[in-house]
């Protein structure tokens, strides 16, 4: 009963309509989507995502391309910026595009976690030593992600 409580007082998942003024994350931030004057190119100005004007569809296409781009500078950078720190190889490692619509520390706890598993290939009592002893506040940051995960999506409303 308790846990189908917490699931329940759980964000639900964001179902975008993909119309000016509506938000979306960007590393935690709400950027605001406004139409360019018929440019084909997605692109994040301030606060603002600036998108060309095209149907629902095709849009959401267009915005999940930039996403998909932005992750892979993101997530290469952060990646190398762990690797360094904690002496930790990889050589593949994939994440979800829309990881990049959380917050820089929530996206570092995922990171982490994965690097960490280089070295072990479980989730054994080392792997959360070497993972805490990497992040200390890891468990704040993983329980964001459960919190908020669904909201990290770019699921399209009904029309």
């Amino acid at each position: 009963e308790r846990k189908r409580k917490e699931m329940a007082a759980r964000p639900q998942p964001v179902r975008h309509a993909f119309l000016p003024g509506e938000a979306f994350r960007f590393l935690g931030q709400k950027c605001f989507l406004r139409y360019s004057g018929g440019k084909e190119l997605v692109a994040l100005k301030g606060d603002v995502l600036v998108v060309p004007a095209l149907p629902r569809e095709q849009l959401r296409s267009k915005i999940i391309a930039w996403y998909r781009a932005q992750a892979r500078l993101v997530l290469k950078q952060r990646l190398d910026g762990w690797a360094r720190k904690t002496g930790l190889c990889y050589s593949v490692l994939s994440f979800p595009f829309f990881l990049v619509m959380a917050p820089p520390e929530v996206i570092d706890s995922v990171v982490v976690h994965e690097l960490c598993h280089t070295r072990f290939h479980n989730h054994s009592s080392q792997f959360w030593q070497l993972v805490h002893s990497v992040l200390p506040d890891y468990d704040a940051r993983h329980r964001w992600l459960m919190d908020n995960g669904l909201q990290l999506r770019l699921e399209e409303a009904a029309q």
